[in-house]
């Protein structure tokens, strides 16, 4: 016989309470209802399937893993500054716990790319409202992970960059970009080259050295144009404006601005 439909098994579950229903809070973008284990029935399960073997637990926690490690590949964190991006990001904020037990069991478990995709994905929103040592401790657990592609492990230390200077560690930060932009020489990701240009750019402005926060913002810019990437050309033109303005360059800063 066929096999009940997916949210048919999930109703039943309902009815018989093994599993709980509750939506969102209300919002015209994003009204679908979510489910979950009560604590008591999640560790009963985590104990059976743990009865039944080491096995059958690591193979359950692995599909965990991957499935939120999925979130934060690129395409999916490009998602989130695009049209429809506002949903997405809420609708990812809902899954903060999931994306940080994925990170957490990954990394004890020994699976580097797993544990770094899923703090990436969590830190789209950590960033936004904390808190952000969590993400600096995650990231230092994993900063000697193995093993790691060079393409994973620079945007782990991307993240880990971004979450240290949202902690006022711009110097921390500054060594992390610098190791980051080595990768991505070595990989030859000339959008990742720009990306980390702009940080490094961003960290100069703030510490007051607006010239070389214009030279990077610039290197930026101009690998952003050849690559027609706009978003990140706007990105670039706005760091360059608010640099102008803060030097009482206001035409500079309308052009850039203006662009």
């Amino acid at each position: 016989p066929q096999a009940p439909p997916v949210l048919d098994i999930v109703q039943s579950l309902v009815d018989k309470s093994l599993v709980r229903r509750w939506r969102p809070p209300s919002r015209h973008d994003l009204d679908e209802p979510h489910f979950g284990m009560y604590l008591s029935l999640h560790d009963y399960a985590t104990d059976r399937l743990a009865a039944e073997g080491a096995a059958r637990l690591d193979a359950a926690m692995d599909r965990h893993g991957r499935y939120y490690a999925g979130f934060g590949s690129d395409l999916q964190i490009d998602a989130l500054s695009t049209h429809g991006g506002v949903a997405r990001r809420h609708a990812l904020a809902l899954e903060t716990d999931n994306l940080l037990a994925a990170c957490r069991r990954a990394a004890s478990r020994g699976d580097g790319e797993t544990a770094a995709h899923a703090l990436v994905a969590a830190w789209q929103v950590l960033q936004l409202r904390g808190p952000f040592a969590v993400a600096v401790g995650l990231a230092d657990r994993l900063a000697g992970a193995r093993p790691l592609s060079p393409s994973t492990r620079m945007r782990l230390r991307i993240v880990h960059a971004d979450a240290l200077r949202s902690l006022g560690r711009s110097g921390e930060a500054q060594q992390r970009l610098q190791a980051a932009i080595d990768d991505a020489l070595v990989t030859g990701d000339r959008r990742a080259q720009a990306t980390i240009r702009l940080r490094l750019g961003i960290l100069a402005s703030e510490g007051g050295d607006n010239d070389r926060a214009r030279l990077l913002c610039r290197q930026a810019c101009d690998l952003d144009a050849e690559l027609d990437d706009l978003l990140l050309v706007a990105r670039a033109r706005r760091e360059l404006g608010i640099i102008a303005y803060g030097g009482g360059h206001m035409d500079e800063a309308h052009e850039h601005y203006g662009a």
